[in-house]
């Protein structure tokens, strides 16, 4: 079963405090969008098109970003893992 996560919030530094990450996780982790539906995969092609090649980073490191965004939102309550992959 793939990873299917949901944005369930927004990002709000007032509600979910400061985060003390680099700017490109917190960068990552504002570009969520309630409602939401993504697998990690697909928002690493994503993020890298609209904010990897402003930073240059390298896909591993863009991997590596997405990851870390997933990590933050999952802690700080932005995102949940759903049981199955989303219906088309």
């Amino acid at each position: 079963m793939k990873a299917v996560y949901r944005v369930v919030q927004n990002y709000s530094e007032k509600e979910h405090g400061r985060l003390d990450h680099p700017k490109r996780i917190i960068k990552c982790v504002k570009s969520f969008k309630k409602g939401a539906v993504f697998e990690p995969k697909t928002l690493v092609k994503t993020y890298f098109n609209e904010i990897g090649n402003e930073e240059k980073l390298s896909k591993r490191g863009n991997q590596w970003t997405v990851t870390e965004a997933i990590k933050v939102g999952r802690t700080i309550g932005l995102l949940e893992r759903m049981k199955s992959e989303p219906s088309s």
